[in-house]
């Protein structure tokens, strides 16, 4: 290297080793940073999905219901709450794995609801630049987040019943009492623009047929 920049050549490399790099570079470039814009840049063929709703109106399973009857990418979230009791296949992470996940930038959405870490795999821009339609479940208040990243991102709502949801909430028995009450009272909260509704009282297989059509 040194024989080459000295004939006047322009060398350009990456140098992982931090004291090789000290010697031989004149210049650094920090390319962390260019990620963003590049995605960005790519004509993404596919339709990215997310489905909100309050909890307890029955995302999970539509979704679960849904997996095995449209050709669309489902991706894993990343969630730091315990798996013992859920209704969904998901990565549990700690604080440790959260970190490395975006420092080494494998998400590509993240949020935090409910003292919780969640985050959709950096895997999607894969399914969506081949033409793959991808569907995930997300959070109604990070929808601002999801189109700064997303413009063209689709939302899906799904909606029920107070007394449905409150019966659905006990029934999972994933809170107490004071949480349920806490949810409910979070369930009031304006629908996003531009939703497209889905009601989920009493009919599953009706609400699943629903999400196919708004997917085809």
């Amino acid at each position: 290297i040194s024989e080459k920049k000295e004939k006047g050549s322009a060398i350009l490399g990456i140098f992982h080793d931090k004291e090789v790099r000290d010697k031989v570079c004149d210049r650094e470039i920090d390319v962390s940073n260019f990620s963003a814009s590049w995605e960005k840049s790519i004509m993404r063929k596919g339709t990215l999905f997310t489905v909100v709703g309050p909890s307890g109106v029955g995302k999970d399973s539509i979704l679960n219901a849904a997996k095995n009857k449209v050709d669309a990418y489902f991706p894993k979230r990343y969630i730091s709450r315990s798996a013992e009791v859920d209704n969904e296949d998901f990565i549990k992470v700690d604080q440790s794995q959260i970190d490395i996940l975006l420092k080494e930038k494998r998400v590509a959405i993240h949020w935090y609801a409910h003292n919780n870490f969640y985050g959709i795999p950096i895997d999607i821009i894969y399914h969506l630049n081949k033409g793959t339609n991808v569907i995930f479940n997300g959070s109604r208040h990070a929808i601002k987040e999801y189109k700064q990243q997303f413009p063209e991102l689709k939302i899906i709502y799904i909606d029920a019943k107070e007394e449905i949801v409150l019966e659905r909430l006990k029934k999972r028995a994933r809170e107490n009492a004071k949480d349920i009450q806490l949810r409910l009272k979070r369930a009031k909260f304006d629908i996003p623009t531009g939703s497209i509704i889905i009601n989920n009282e009493d009919d599953l297989d009706k609400a699943v047929i629903q999400l196919l059509s708004v997917m085809h």
